[in-house]
Parts: structure tokens; C-alpha cells; sequence
């Protein structure tokens, strides 16, 4: 179960109860991130968001906890183990977590191009 690092402001980002048998058994911790709108203890807590993108002939992922403003990679050769990449780290107690440096007043906007 996930435990809250450190407390933080939870937003109005909620997950309808979405069902995937076959993805939340291969994949029990990405499930978790992705889904769990609640902590262990019951508080609320956002639910993380995940980006995937192939650069250099590997595949790599990155998924964003936005409760502890923290951000973990995992990349693969096919796409077909990327999910399973990421699931090992964040099963990993020693997984390479850092500072994700956007804030909320800086993350990008979507804008009209000039025309």
C-alpha cells in the first residue's frame, strides 16, 4: 500500500473507478500510483501521471508523483517491457527518485499558435 512521504496539498484530481484485471496483476505498483486516490491512512492523495517516449532507440517512461513533487525514469529496449520496467522501480525501495522541477505555476499551457 502507499504511504505519503510528507504531507501535501491534494488537488480535485480523481480516478473513476477504472477495472483492468490483467494490468493491475502484471503491474501492481504502477497500478497503485496511477489509481490509488487515497493513502494507506485514508487521506487523500492525487493520483501520479506517467509519460512514455522513445529516445536514442529506447523506450523510457517517467511517471510524476505529485504528491511529493518527485518524478522516477525507467527506459527498455521494446515497449512491450516498459511497463514492467517501471513497476520494478517503483517497487524498488532504492529507486532513483528526484525533484521534479516544475511547479505548478510553471508547468506548460496549452496556447493558440499565432496564425
Amino acid at each position: 500500500m502507499l504511504q505519503n512521504k510528507r504531507p501535501a496539498a491534494v488537488g480535485g484530481d480523481s480516478v473513476e473507478a477504472a477495472e483492468d484485471a490483467d494490468f493491475m496483476g502484471l503491474y501492481p505498483m504502477l497500478w497503485m500510483f496511477l489509481t490509488s486516490t487515497k493513502w494507506a491512512d485514508g487521506e487523500a492523495r492525487q493520483v501520479s501521471s506517467v509519460s512514455y517516449w522513445l529516445q536514442h532507440g529506447k523506450w523510457t517512461a517517467c511517471i510524476v508523483e505529485k504528491n511529493w513533487g518527485m518524478i522516477l525514469f525507467a527506459t527498455a529496449d521494446k515497449w512491450e517491457d516498459l511497463r514492467e520496467a517501471l513497476d520494478a522501480r517503483l517497487s524498488d525501495p532504492k529507486a532513483d527518485w528526484r525533484l521534479d522541477r516544475k511547479t505548478a505555476g510553471q508547468q506548460a499551457k496549452r496556447v493558440q499558435r499565432p496564425s
